[in-house]
C-alpha cells in the first residue's frame, strides 16, 4: 500500500539535511528540525509556537518512519538475493580444519545413528570441497550399526581410518549380526563403544552375538551396554549376552549402561566408574545386583532407574545394608509402575558411606511416593559425607500421605538432613511441616536452599521456613529458573523473600 507525505513536510525535512550537510553531518543541536511553518507570524504567543513546534516534528517522524520502513523492505529483498552468495563466501574463507571441526561437532549432536549416517553423508555431497573435507575427517565416520547395509559399514570403516568406532547392534534390523560382526570385528581394536541393544517386549529369543567375539581383547572400549526385554530373555543359543561380554578384555571400560541386564558375577566391573542400570519387576534378584554394584572398586556414579517395581511375589527386604563403599553420585528415578512402599525399604538399605551428592527423581504413577521419599531420607541419614541432596517430583502428581493431606518433606530433611550443606527441591507440595511448628525443630546448617515450580500454596510454608533458616548469616537462598518472567508465583514472591534474605537471595531466570 502507497503511502505519501506533505509537500511541506519534505520541504522541512530537506532544509534540516542541508543544515546538517553545512555542520559537516554532525547534528549539533535539534533546532534544525525545529524550523517554523513558512509564513508564520514571529508575534505567536510562546504556547501556540510549542504546539506547532511539536506538530512539526510529530509529522517529521511520521515521514521518517514511511521512509525508513521502504529502505528496510530494499534491504530485505536484496539481503535474501545476496544470501547465498555471502554464505558461499563466508564458508570460502573458513580453513579447512575449521571447516572438519564444524563436521565433527554437527555429526556428534545426531544422537540418533540414522541422522549422523545422513549427516555424514549429506556434507560429502554438497560440493567438491566439502566431499574432499569430509572424507579427510575420519571423526564423521564412526557410528555404525546394523541398519546400515554391507557397503555402507565398509564405506564407514574404510573412511573411518584409524579413529575410534561407535557400534550398537539391534533386533530385526537389515542385515543380521553374523553379517555385521563379520564386517566389524576384523576392526575390534578400534571399538570404543559398544551397545547390544535389543528392549522389544515381544521379543524373547535375542539374536545371538557369534562365538567368535569370545575372549577377544578390545584396548580401547571404555563404554558398553546391554539392553534386554526381561532378564528371562535368552540368546538364541541358550548364552545371554552378559555371558559373551564376560570373556573380552576390557582394560579401558569405565562406563556400563545396561536395561534389565544380568550384571551380577559377571567380572566386567574392575574398573567401571559410572553406571546406568534399570531395574523393572521381571528383575527379582534386586540385591544381587546391587551386591555385584558394591564389589565394584572404582564405582564413584550410580543411575539406577525403577520401572514397574513393585515388589509382587516377593518377600519383605531383609535388614541386610547393601553397602555401596565408593560411590560419590546416586541418581535415584522411580518411574510408572513402581510401588513406593516396596521400593522405598530397599532404598533405605543402601549404605554409601562415602556419597557427597544424591538426587531423586519420582515419575507419574508412582504409588506410595512417601515411602520412596522416607526410605532415600533413611539411607541419606546414614552418609555423614553427603553434601547435596536434590529431590525431582516435577514430573510427578503426589498424592502423598493420603488424600486430602500434605506430606511433610521439607520437615523430614530438616530433621534427618540438618547436616547438609544444599538442597535442591523441584515440585509442587513439597514444603509443608505437618504437625510440628518451625520453631519446634532445629535449624539446619544448610548453606543453600534452591527451590522452583512451587505452587501458590506452598508459599506460606517456604515463608516460614525461610524466617528461621535466614537466621544462619550464612544461608543463601536460590530460586528458579523460570520461564514465565513474572508472572508465576516463584516470581511474584520475590518481593517478600528478598525482605526476608536480602541480598542473600539468588534469582534465576530461563535463557530461550
Amino acid at each position: 500500500m502507497n503511502q505519501t507525505i506533505r509537500p511541506r513536510t519534505i520541504d522541512r525535512l530537506v532544509s534540516a539535511l542541508f543544515s546538517v550537510k553545512i555542520n559537516g553531518g554532525v547534528i549539533g543541536d535539534p533546532t534544525a528540525f525545529l524550523q517554523s511553518e513558512p509564513g508564520c507570524s514571529a508575534s505567536q504567543d510562546k504556547e501556540e509556537n510549542v504546539l506547532m513546534s511539536l506538530y512539526y516534528l510529530k509529522t517529521s517522524r511520521d515521514a521518517l518512519r514511511i521512509m525508513l520502513g521502504a529502505v528496510e523492505a530494499g534491504i530485505s529483498a536484496r539481503q535474501e538475493s545476496c544470501v547465498a552468495a555471502a554464505l558461499q563466501q563466508g564458508i570460502r574463507s573458513i580453513p579447512d580444519e575449521v571447516l572438519a571441526r564444524i563436521f565433527e561437532v554437527g555429526y556428534e549432536s545426531c544422537d540418533d545413528h540414522v541422522e549422523s549416517d545422513n549427516f555424514s553423508v549429506a556434507v560429502s555431497r554438497v560440493n567438491q570441497r566439502f566431499r574432499r573435507t569430509a572424507l579427510r575427517s575420519p571423526r564423521i565416520w564412526t557410528r555404525l550399526d546394523n541398519r546400515m547395509t554391507t557397503s555402507q559399514l565398509e564405506t564407514f570403516i574404510h573412511r573411518s581410518k584409524d579413529a575410534d568406532l561407535i557400534l550398537t547392534v539391534q533386533i530385526q534390523k537389515h542385515i543380521s549380526l553374523e553379517a555385521f560382526f563379520a564386517i566389524t570385528l576384523p576392526h575390534h581394536t578400534r571399538w570404543s563403544e559398544f551397545t547390544y541393544d535389543a528392549v522389544v517386549d515381544e521379543v524373547f529369543l535375542l539374536p545371538q552375538i557369534p562365538s567368535q567375539t569370545r575372549h577377544l581383547a578390545f584396548p580401547r572400549l571404555w563404554s558398553l551396554g546391554c539392553g534386554k526385554p526381561s532378564v528371562g530373555s535368552r540368546d538364541t543359543d541358550g548364552i545371554r549376552p552378559e555371558e559373551i561380554f564376560s570373556t573380552w578384555n576390557v582394560p579401558a571400560l569405565v562406563h556400563f549402561h545396561g536395561t534389565n541386564a544380568s550384571i551380577e558375577r559377571r567380572g566386567f566391573g574392575g574398573n567401571i566408574q559410572y553406571v546406568e542400570l534399570l531395574m523393572n519387576d521381571a528383575l527379582w534378584d534386586y540385591r544381587a545386583v546391587l551386591d555385584e554394584l558394591g564389589s565394584w572398586p572404582h564405582l564413584t556414579s550410580l543411575n539406577l532407574e525403577f520401572g514397574r517395581f513393585n515388589g509382587m511375589f516377593r518377600s519383605e527386604p531383609s535388614a541386610i545394608l547393601m553397602s555401596l563403599r565408593s560411590l560419590r553420585t546416586l541418581v535415584i528415578k522411580a518411574r510408572e509402575g513402581v510401588k513406593g512402599l516396596f521400593l522405598g525399604k530397599v532404598l533405605s538399605l543402601l549404605d554409601m558411606p562415602v556419597l557427597t551428592n544424591l538426587t531423586l527423581e519420582i515419575g507419574c504413577l508412582v504409588e506410595g511416593a512417601n515411602y520412596v521419599i522416607d526410605g532415600m531420607c533413611s539411607a541419606a541419614n546414614r552418609c555423614l559425607s553427603l553434601r547435596e541432596y536434590t529431590l525431582d517430583t516435577t514430573h510427578a502428581d503426589l498424592q502423598l500421605g493420603g488424600i486430602g493431606s500434605r506430606y511433610a518433606i521439607l520437615s523430614i530433611f530438616v530433621r534427618k538432613l540438618s547436616f547438609l550443606e544444599n538442597v535442591i527441591f523441584r515440585g509442587t507440595r513439597l514444603y509443608s511441616i505437618g504437625g510440628d511448628g518451625w520453631m519446634e525443630l532445629k535449624r539446619p546448617s544448610w548453606q543453600l536452599f534452591h527451590f522452583e515450580g512451587a505452587a501458590a500454596s506452598d508459599m506460606a510454608d517456604i515463608r516460614s521456613f525461610l524466617t528461621v533458616a535466614s537466621e544462619d548469616p550464612k544461608f543463601k537462598l536460590r530460586i528458579g529458573p523460570c520461564s514465565h518472567c513474572g508472572q508465576c508465583v516463584q516470581c511474584n514472591e520475590i518481593p517478600a523473600l528478598r525482605q526476608i534474605l536480602g541480598d542473600r537471595m539468588e534469582y534465576e531466570v530461563e535463557v530461550r
